[in-house]
């Protein structure tokens, strides 16, 4: 029976994701850990990658692992905490289907419906949905994000002036273009701007009380800078956020992170039927805004400058988050990520 840290060396290696996953469920048959050692196999783990950010993890309602690392401003000194706040980039998408999915219960939309009904640009496309939207089978190519600031309707132009790389339906092809016309049907449907949706249907009743949009976020206070690489002092040049609307353009911390989970575990958010409906494969490994492992529902997030994770057990009980304002791979983020949920999983009082 191999070891854990031996693991870790071996599936560094690892030039495939799917072969990567792999290895990482065969935790699940290792004998249980204790606090201590789940801490110093976290810390190993995390110090290999070099991870400059936060991390929090719980299992069953506790708080098992807090810490943060490296700054938020290296020429300023001042450091990462759990109340940093990063750009979250793709878990963005997460909530911005969950809110679909409560429009969908207020009877103001079916996921079901045509694109076209909301967004006449695409009466080209009538075969087109909003659930092919929120799984990335819509065919749509993703659009090109500039440094330059664009209108959310010369974004819905661009996006319906593109070539479809396929047809509605037929593959899985992760594109930030679903998720930005996810936010003009949210604008229309809800009567309000997609952003005053989410803060007053997502962030205020999951208590979300530090998460937002901005366009500058290393300005605040408590705002992080985005890096290339753990040493450097460089920051790439940024995305700006218009481009990523519905598709990455939230802020959050750890703890924001968190309370989003819990509310929709405990039906805060949504209904358990619709969550369910949500979290259902409509593609290998796609859902409505979640990846989907074989215990784990999750999302990971790029942009230049900052990376993310959220990973939760598909019973609920255990969550890692991973935030951090440095340039990772998704590859290593997702293997962080499922290295520490299957060890926290193994973790008894």
């Amino acid at each position: 029976m191999i070891s854990f840290r031996r693991w870790i060396i071996i599936s560094t290696f690892s030039l495939c994701l799917i072969g990567l996953l792999g290895l990482t469920l065969q935790l699940t048959s290792y004998k249980s850990v204790s606090h201590a050692r789940l801490i110093e196999d976290t810390q190993l783990l995390l110090n290999q990658y070099k991870f400059h950010g936060s991390v929090l993890v719980v299992k069953d309602q506790q708080v098992i692992y807090e810490e943060s690392f490296g700054n938020a401003n290296r020429k300023q000194q001042i450091p990462n905490t759990p109340n940093t706040r990063y750009y979250i980039a793709s878990l963005t998408k997460s909530m911005l289907s969950t809110a679909i999915y409560q429009l969908q219960e207020q009877h103001k939309l079916h996921v079901s419906d045509s694109v076209s009904r909301y967004i006449p640009a695409f009466k080209d496309q009538p075969s087109l949905t909003i659930l092919h939207l929120l799984s990335h089978t819509s065919g749509l190519d993703q659009h090109n994000e500039t440094t330059g600031p664009v209108s959310a309707d010369d974004l819905i132009t661009e996006i319906h002036s593109m070539k479809p790389v396929d047809y509605p339906g037929h593959t899985f092809r992760y594109s930030d273009s679903n998720y930005s016309l996810l936010a003009a049907i949210i604008d229309l449907v809800s009567g309000m701007p997609y952003e005053m949706y989410v803060r007053t249907h997502i962030f205020e009743p999951a208590n979300m009380k530090t998460a937002g949009f901005t366009k500058d976020l290393p300005s605040f206070p408590d705002g992080s800078t985005g890096y290339t690489n753990p040493k450097s002092l460089q920051t790439p040049l940024y995305i700006d956020m218009s481009e990523l609307r519905g598709s990455g353009d939230v802020y959050a911390t750890i703890k924001d992170i968190y309370q989003f989970d819990r509310a929709l575990s405990n039906g805060t958010l949504l209904s358990s039927s619709s969550l369910s409906q949500m979290l259902t494969k409509q593609s290998s490994l796609y859902a409505s805004g979640w990846f989907l492992g074989k215990d784990t529902f999750y999302h990971t997030g790029s942009i230049p400058g900052w990376t993310s994770g959220n990973f939760v057990s598909l019973d609920h009980s255990t969550l890692v988050i991973l935030l951090s304002n440095q340039n990772l791979r998704v590859d290593d983020i997702t293997h962080i990520g499922f290295t520490i949920m299957k060890e926290t999983q193994r973790y008894k009082k």
